[in-house]
C-alpha cells in the first residue's frame, strides 16, 4: 500500500510540473491552470494524509508485537508466578479453545497469532506487560 502511495505521490508531482510548463508555454489558460492545480494540490494532500495513517498503523503493530514478544520471553516466568486462574487465561490465550472430542480426548484449536496479540495488548497488566 505504502510503494503505491509513494508512486501516486510522485506521479501528481510530475503532473504539476508537467502543468507549470504547459502554463509557461501558454498551452493553457490561467484560469484552467489554477482549476487543475488545485485539483493535483487536493489529491497530493489526501495521499500525504494516508501516508502518515500508513505509519501510525505500522507503528501501532510494532507496538503490538513488542508486547507479545515480551509476553512470549517471559512465558516461563509469568506460568510459574501464576495462580491457577491466570494459569487457565494464559492457556486459553495461547491455544484458543480447548474441548474433549468424540473419543474423549482433550484437544485444542489454536488461535491465529493476531487472536493472541490482540488478547496480551488488551489486558497487558495481566500478562506481566506494562
Amino acid at each position: 500500500m505504502r510503494k503505491a502511495l509513494q508512486k501516486k505521490e510522485v506521479e501528481i508531482t510530475r503532473r504539476k510540473q508537467s502543468l507549470l510548463k504547459l502554463r509557461v508555454d501558454e498551452e493553457i489558460t490561467q484560469e484552467e491552470f489554477l482549476e487543475e492545480k488545485n485539483r493535483l494540490v487536493n489529491e497530493l494532500q489526501e495521499i500525504k494524509m494516508s501516508l502518515v495513517s500508513a505509519d501510525e498503523l505500522d507503528d501501532n503493530i510494532l507496538t503490538s508485537i513488542d508486547t507479545l514478544m515480551v509476553f512470549c520471553t517471559n512465558l516461563v516466568q509469568y506460568w510459574k508466578e501464576a495462580d491457577l486462574p491466570l494459569k487457565i487465561d494464559i492457556i486459553k490465550l495461547l491455544v484458543g479453545n480447548l474441548f474433549i472430542d468424540e473419543k474423549n480426548t482433550l484437544t485444542f484449536k489454536f488461535y491465529p497469532l493476531w487472536e493472541a496479540t490482540y488478547e496480551v495488548n488488551k489486558n497487558p497488566h495481566k500478562y506481566g506487560g506494562s
